[in-house]
C-alpha cells in the first residue's frame, strides 16, 4: 500500500498516479486545502479498494464533498473506509449514506468511530445496513 503525507512532495504527483488499491492517509491532521487536493485526485482512483482517511480532523464539508465524489464516480470496488476520529455530525453522515447506499455497492466495512456522532446517526446507518446486507459498521 501507498502511504503519503498531504505535505509531502508526492503530494504533488498523486493526481498522477492511477489504479491505487489501498490508500492509507490516518493521522495527517490534513488542512482544508489538503483534504480538497486528495479528495480531487480520488477521482482517478476507480479502483480503490479501501480508503483510510482517519483521525484528519476531517469536517461534515469534508464529508460532503467525498459524498459528492463518490455518487460522480461510482467506485464499485472500494470495500472498506475508515474514517475514525475526525468530527463529523449527524448532519454531514444522511448525505455520506445515500451516496455510499447509490455508488459503492461493495462496501463491508465503514469505521466512523470517535466522530460526533449522535442518536440521529443510528437511523442513517440501520438505512445503510439495510440496503447493504453484510455491511459492517464501527460506530463505538
Amino acid at each position: 500500500p501507498l502511504t503519503l503525507s498531504p505535505s509531502h512532495p508526492l503530494t504533488l504527483l498523486f493526481p498522477q498516479i492511477t489504479g491505487l488499491r489501498v490508500l492509507r492517509l490516518s493521522g495527517n491532521n490534513m488542512s482544508d486545502a489538503s483534504a480538497a487536493n486528495i479528495l480531487a485526485a480520488l477521482k482517478l482512483q476507480q479502483n480503490l479498494r479501501e480508503l483510510d482517511l482517519s483521525h484528519n480532523k476531517l469536517t461534515d464539508a469534508h464529508l460532503a464533498a467525498l459524498s459528492a465524489l463518490l455518487t460522480e464516480q461510482k467506485f464499485t470496488h472500494l470495500h472498506s473506509i475508515n474514517l475514525a476520529g475526525n468530527i463529523f455530525t449527524d448532519k454531514g453522515l444522511s448525505s455520506y449514506v445515500d451516496a455510499l447506499v447509490a455508488a459503492c455497492p461493495g462496501v463491508s466495512v465503514l469505521a466512523m468511530s470517535e466522530n460526533k456522532l449522535g442518536d440521529g446517526s443510528a437511523a442513517h446507518l440501520l438505512r445503510l445496513s439495510e440496503k447493504h446486507s453484510g455491511v459492517h459498521v464501527c460506530i463505538k
